[in-house]
């Protein structure tokens, strides 16, 4: 928790530091507010991309944004959120991508784990086309302890669009929710550590319980025996 706070605390000091008008960096400083206290409630993973793709990129004034997550087992990154052409309505996504690590703008700074601006796609063959052809892009990782979990990529349909104002920003945005994914994590963690406990101590349990009737068989077998055994020696002494 500290963590997040300091992260929150230097996203608010960079913001503030932006070449920027007062009205404008209020705004900013409010929607970061808001993201901060919001991301305190939510532990799904979904629920944050969605969350951070509408209600903090999307009102930061980017208008094409899509949240990928990286499959650790396939070293794929998946779309989970997004803004703009890809996202027709509710929490949809239209042809969903999977694009190899290190492949396309995206994978270059999955693998890299460095972010990027393409001031002009048509000049850059790694550009992977998706529903609009666009002009330029930004792409930031979402890191852990400096291992990326996915990106943050944004396009528009004007060459030279994006800049270090953009890139400050969506790096602050990044920089929060990926201390917020890492907490998910530790949670994930306990509650795995949790359920298995749990089967172990339900399986335990019934172990026990299985040996308890067993040996209440057993008794009882030995006891019924035992009479058999008492009433054919009393008929012995009788004769």
């Amino acid at each position: 928790m500290a963590t997040l706070i300091t992260r929150i605390i230097r996203g608010f000091r960079k913001i503030v530091a932006l070449p920027k008008v007062a009205a404008t960096r209020r705004k900013y400083l409010r929607i970061l507010n808001e993201f901060s206290i919001t991301m305190v409630g939510v532990n799904a993973r979904e629920e944050l991309y969605w969350h951070v793709a509408r209600e903090v990129v999307g009102r930061l004034g980017f208008d094409d944004c899509v949240v990928y997550e990286l499959d650790m087992r396939t070293n794929t990154l998946i779309q989970k959120a997004a803004i703009g052409p890809k996202n027709p309505k509710d929490d949809q996504i239209l042809n969903v991508l999977e694009i190899p690590l290190g492949k396309g703008i995206t994978g270059a700074v999955a693998a890299s784990g460095k972010s990027t601006i393409v001031e002009d796609l048509t000049e850059d063959p790694r550009y992977l086309p998706d529903m609009e052809s666009a002009r330029s892009e930004i792409c930031v990782p979402l890191l852990i302890q400096n291992v990326c979990v996915g990106v943050i990529d944004c396009e528009d349909p004007r060459a030279r669009h994006f800049n270090a104002s953009h890139l400050e920003i969506l790096t602050t945005v990044a920089s929060l929710l990926s201390s917020k994914l890492q907490q998910c994590e530790v949670l994930d963690a306990l509650k795995d550590k949790h359920v298995r406990l749990t089967k172990e101590i339900s399986e335990r349990m019934n172990a026990e319980a299985a040996l308890r009737q067993q040996n209440e068989n057993m008794e009882a077998e030995v006891a019924k025996r035992t009479e058999a055994l008492t009433t054919s020696l009393d008929k012995l002494k009788r004769e």
